[in-house]
């Protein structure tokens, strides 16, 4: 792990200690999320004695009876950003990097990162994660806490994070106010041509239509009737850490449109498959709007990240033919987003591919 400066260093009060960078002003004391101490401590624990930390380690790979290992330590997630050319851009702000598995990609690819995590725990596990890569610094922090320095970064990376953003809003903020807020912070901090990427759960995603549990909050149904009031996790559930994650909001396709034209942002989706947890394939927006996708689709039925369910109606039938009819987009379980202040075409080259089905071929 590098003790080179991060480009972040600039505008705020940060100090390395033991490789991990920590802001004077964080506000970590409020900053409570978690997998849960046995999980967290096992991961560190496996990343600790792998000989192989890259991000394709089969040592790494599990498999794991925990989700929250298989999450943090499979290969599969970088399978996100495999199908993205970022081309000759060389910065990149990776916010809430978790414990490392996206920041590890990202920095094999050989880009300056500045990886973001607001737990001390994880920051601490995503620095050892990757601590032989010169090109990665992790700050410890509340990302809504800093200062972002203009026209520095070629691309910012949000995955698994947004639906966050009013568990960490001031008082009186929705989460789309505050989302809104946080995309105009990233394009602030924007070099020319460079780009925003987005991954999250879908609110009217197939799996929850089909009565699968929320996979922040363990509820059926309570995305699709768009989070009533104090309608908090489940008890018991798994993926809750001790996190309280009552102010958690995914959002539908037309939701994130909206923000995107009100931050003056060109767009295109892209949908992996599952999801963006741990995809196995990632279809382009212009290809999941013809029924010829639905082939693809049809090998990657829908799956829950939040404990067992029985589906209310045929899942890989109701996808398959979803996609049939050109609409697969609004129904996709999770999608990603490649966002701009540029013109299309800059968006547009990011995503070269139809599709790219990672146990097969790209399109």
């Amino acid at each position: 792990m590098s003790y080179f400066k991060p480009t972040l260093y600039s505008n705020n009060d940060l100090l390395n200690r033991k490789g991990v960078w920590y802001s004077s002003n964080d506000g970590l004391a409020d900053f409570d999320y978690s997998d849960g101490d046995d999980e967290e401590r096992a991961i560190e624990e496996i990343i600790l004695a792998a000989q192989d930390r890259s991000s394709g380690s089969k040592e790494l790979s599990g498999p794991y009876n925990s989700w929250a290992l298989q999450y943090h330590l499979s290969p599969e997630r970088a399978n996100l950003l495999r199908p993205l050319q970022l081309g000759n851009r060389q910065r990149i702000l990776e916010v809430g990097c978790g414990c490392g598995a996206i920041t590890r990609y990202l920095g094999e690819q050989g880009f300056q990162v500045d990886a973001v995590e607001g737990s001390a725990r994880r920051a601490k596990i995503a620095s050892l994660r990757c601590s032989d890569l010169d090109s990665v610094r992790v700050i410890c922090a509340d990302a809504s806490t800093l200062s972002l320095p203009p026209d520095s970064y070629d691309a910012v990376v949000f995955v698994g994070v947004l639906e966050y953003s009013g568990v960490y809003a001031p008082d009186g903020v929705s989460t789309e106010q505050q989302i809104r807020r946080t995309l105009t912070g990233a394009v602030r901090t924007l070099r020319p041509n460079g780009v925003v990427v987005i991954a999250i759960e879908n609110r009217l995603g197939l799996k929850y239509l089909a009565g699968a549990p929320e996979d922040h909050l363990g509820r059926s149904w309570i995305g699709i009737a768009d989070y009533p009031a104090s309608s908090g996790p489940q008890r018991g559930n798994e993926q809750q850490g001790n996190h309280s994650r009552s102010m958690i909001r995914t959002l539908d396709q037309a939701r994130w449109r909206r923000l995107l034209g009100e931050t003056k942002l060109t767009s295109t989706f892209f949908y992996p498959l599952p999801d963006y947890k741990l995809p196995m394939a990632c279809l382009s927006e212009s290809f999941a709007a013809t029924s010829a996708c639905s082939q693809l689709v049809w090998r990657y039925s829908s799956v829950s990240r939040a404990g067992f369910w029985e589906p209310a109606l045929p899942t890989r039938l109701s996808q398959a033919g979803i996609a049939l009819g050109g609409a697969f987009g609004t129904f996709s379980d999770s999608f990603a987003i490649v966002a701009s202040p540029c013109d299309q075409a800059i968006v547009d080259g990011v995503l070269p591919y139809d599709y790219v089905d990672f146990l097969g071929e790209s399109g």
